[in-house]
């Protein structure tokens, strides 16, 4: 049996009736909500793009639920009614609060809120691996033209090799210094994984660019001045300050020059 409905109860009640179907199974059905997801919520003015679904998220009639779509000229198209249990959930990154549109306290009170950090200072180790294999699948995918079959073995390759453990190494120490290391010495600075995959992936880019290269450090620093170190311009002197500090005593010379040049823009040369 087919079902176009979203997800009224009489949609429900005709698989109850069904032949086969148990009252049990009538009721997980009856309970399941209806999900819609939307990544980065916070980029489009929402307010302004929610519209009549204010109404709609905490109406509990079926008039009440229904949303006008103003863009469609056939009346059987001209409006939707949302389903009772209708659920809408959203992501958003509350880091880089300054180039997004913030959510009204009216919108913010129907949604529950849930934080999703970075991984746990004992976890770096483990998600750089992670991230690393990633990187390495990414790159088998794109220009090694690598088997799916073999990507796993490709990334295993790449992880046993000592210049990568060696990078690995000194990329940890950078995120275990950049997320944990309490102010005012550490900038607490929650950069996520997907930023270390940026990281990770310009370093693959050089490491199978040149198998003879034994040491990657120079990568790392490039990769972390071009893919992490321009997304600091957020943060406060202070930050920076511990940033500069850590940079200056570790081998990352071009890392230190672009985080110069995002301290003080209006400089036309950084020493």
């Amino acid at each position: 049996m087919k079902c176009l409905s979203l997800g009224s109860d009489m949609c429900h009640a005709q698989h109850w009736n069904a032949p086969g179907r148990s009252r049990s199974t009538w009721m997980i059905k009856r309970s399941l909500a209806h999900w819609l997801s939307i990544d980065e919520l916070s980029r489009a003015d929402i307010d302004k793009a929610v519209g009549p679904l204010y109404t709609a998220l905490s109406g509990q009639k079926a008039s009440q639920r229904k949303i006008n779509l103003w863009f469609e000229d056939a009346p059987e198209r001209s409006h939707v009614t949302l389903p009772e249990r209708f659920r809408l959930l959203g992501t958003l990154n509350d880091v880089d609060t300054a180039f997004v549109s913030q959510l009204s306290q009216g919108l913010q009170r129907r949604f529950e809120w849930v934080r999703v950090g970075v991984p746990e200072e004992a976890q770096t180790t483990e998600e750089l691996t992670q991230v690393a294999r990633q990187a390495a699948n990414w790159h088998g995918r794109l220009y090694g033209n690598v088997d799916e079959g073999d990507l796993d073995a490709h990334a295993d390759a790449f992880l046993a090799e000592t210049r990568v453990r060696e990078a690995l190494s000194l990329l940890a120490d950078l995120v275990r210094f950049l997320r944990w290391l309490p102010a005012p010495d550490g900038p607490r600075w929650p950069v996520g994984s997907a930023q270390l995959v940026d990281v990770l992936r310009q370093t693959a880019l050089r490491a199978y660019a040149d198998a003879g290269l034994h040491d990657l450090t120079e990568a790392v620093d490039r990769a972390v001045a071009n893919r992490l170190i321009s997304q600091t311009s957020a943060l406060t002197g202070d930050q920076l300050d511990a940033i500069k500090d850590y940079l200056t005593a570790k081998p990352f010379p071009r890392a230190l020059t672009a985080l110069r040049h995002v301290a003080e823009p209006h400089l036309t040369h950084v020493e």
